[in-house]
């Protein structure tokens, strides 16, 4: 006899809904969402989640964009966001908290950075934990693809680059309430304790083989930019 109605069929609902909200189905995660934004946010009003999508790229989180629209205090209210939420598995280990702490911290700093809203590290509403932010205008510059990536502004997006990275630079982490990073009550060497850091995940992931990422290159690569950040204050 099939019912469906049962325990057995409720079991096997909640354990259907928890592969789709595993793999990203989008009608599934909108719906999780809505919930979601609605307990976060007392005094809103037919909260919509909707046109979520998988951006794909990089593995350390999984990256999805979507609007919102709710209604609160008699005013129609739409955003467009992103949220971030942890891969299920992977060898970069992300620090999500970390990444959420550092633009909370970077706000009204001169520094482009999207509004961060909600931390979560309960995984009951989207079985891992996330963050949600703005989704800021614009498109990322594709150097491997046809034609100019930058559509004619590449000098304008370089100086923008270094100009950014210089405020960065120049910010000293302890003033916005960063000391507590992982080096964030040292003065010097953040690239080398990073690197060793780094390495040693790396080590974890690949059982110690390093026949193709000797030590020396890595150092090659990381030293001359490392440089130059510890001439600024920040340890990122």
């Amino acid at each position: 006899m099939d019912d469906r109605t049962g325990p057995a069929g409720r079991r096997s609902r909640r354990f259907s809904q928890r592969q789709l909200l595993q793999q990203g189905n989008p009608g599934v995660m909108e719906h999780r969402l809505a919930h979601y934004l609605t307990a976060q946010m007392p005094g809103v009003d037919d909260v919509e989640v909707y046109d979520l999508a998988r951006i794909y790229g990089g593995s350390s989180q999984e990256t999805f964009r979507f609007r919102a629209r709710w209604t609160q205090d008699g005013q129609n209210i739409e955003r467009s966001l992103i949220l971030r939420r942890d891969a299920a598995a992977g060898l970069v280990v992300a620090e999500r908290d970390l990444e959420y702490t550092v633009y909370k911290a970077l706000a009204g700093q001169g520094i482009p950075i999207p509004a961060v809203y909600f931390l979560e590290l309960d995984s009951q509403w989207l079985e891992r934990p996330f963050f949600i932010m703005d989704l800021c205008p614009g498109k990322p510059g594709n150097p491997y693809g046809a034609g100019d990536p930058y559509d004619g502004h590449g000098e304008e997006v370089g100086r923008h680059f270094w100009t950014i990275m210089g405020r960065l630079a120049a910010i000293d982490h302890r003033a916005v309430g960063l000391d507590r990073l992982r080096n964030g009550n040292e003065s010097k060497g953040f690239w080398s304790l990073e690197l060793d850091r780094w390495e040693a995940i790396l080590d974890e992931g690949e059982g110690g083989d390093r026949t193709h990422r000797p030590r020396s290159v890595t150092l090659a690569a990381a030293q001359p930019a490392a440089r130059a950040s510890e001439a600024g204050h920040c340890p990122w």
